[in-house]
């Protein structure tokens, strides 16, 4: 099918492209592009370009073939966002299956595209976290932080949204500033105390968001909370395994 990428490993082209996919999915997609790609073409023709840069950015010095997996990535997720922008606005539980299939299929493309490139599944090589290389633990932490920062409070809205005491009707699906905010503090708090700190201290990275009541729901935020705690907590422990020496 491809040539073989001779330079590099499985892993380091899978780990690129999820990093590419998390800049130009979340990082670099505002509220305004998601609404934009919903009502034109030209939102979808600019986060395509988005993408597109991001994928290059990371594919080129990695294979000679850098060009062919940008247009194999960027092309299958401009084909999978057109079809997921055609569907009309539904309830929230098949809202939250709709952005978790649309997740789902956009890593199963990603990982499609490293196998036939590679001819090989990822594989973690590596005995120890001293053997990983520093640029590959950089990607890492920027794909985590990004997921924690961009992508948890999406979540957190389509679970409270499943909720009738916290569900608010709105025309287009947003983060409410305060809330991407203190929950953004929140995450990057306790991962701090909890890796160089202790893990009894994170409790205290809670304290912000537990106390901020919005709208007179305060248990919404509690829910927001649990469901922060449920996704930082194995991230954290991700860095603090690629961290040890």
């Amino acid at each position: 099918m491809f040539t073989e990428i001779p330079a590099g490993s499985v892993m380091e082209l899978l780990i690129r492209l999820l990093l590419a996919h998390m800049l130009g999915d979340f990082a670099f997609q505002s509220s305004g592009l998601v609404i934009m790609k919903k009502e034109s073409w030209k939102g979808l023709a600019i986060h395509t370009l988005i993408v597109t840069v991001c994928t290059a950015a990371l594919s080129w010095g990695y294979s000679p073939l850098w060009w062919a997996i940008t247009l194999v990535v960027s092309g299958s997720h401009m084909a999978l966002d057109a079809f997921r922008s055609s569907i009309p606005r539904a309830e929230p539980s098949r809202e939250f299956l709709y952005f978790l299939g649309d997740q789902f299929l956009h890593l199963g493309l990603i990982l499609a595209t490293v196998l036939a490139f590679e001819r090989s599944l990822p594989r973690w090589d590596f005995a120890s976290s001293a053997e990983i290389p520093l640029h590959l633990k950089v990607m890492i932490c920027f794909i985590a932080f990004i997921f924690l920062l961009w992508e948890v409070p999406l979540v957190e809205r389509y679970v409270l949204d499943l909720l009738p005491s916290c569900y608010v009707p709105r025309a287009n699906f947003q983060i409410e500033p305060l809330q991407r905010l203190l929950g953004g503090i929140e995450r990057t708090l306790f991962v701090l105390l909890f890796i160089m700190a202790s893990p009894l201290a994170v409790i205290l990275a809670f304290i912000p968001r537990a106390f901020t009541f919005t709208g007179g729901r305060w248990r919404c935020n509690l829910y927001r909370i649990g469901v922060s705690l449920a996704l930082t907590l194995p991230v954290t422990l991700l860095l603090m395994a690629i961290s040890r020496e």
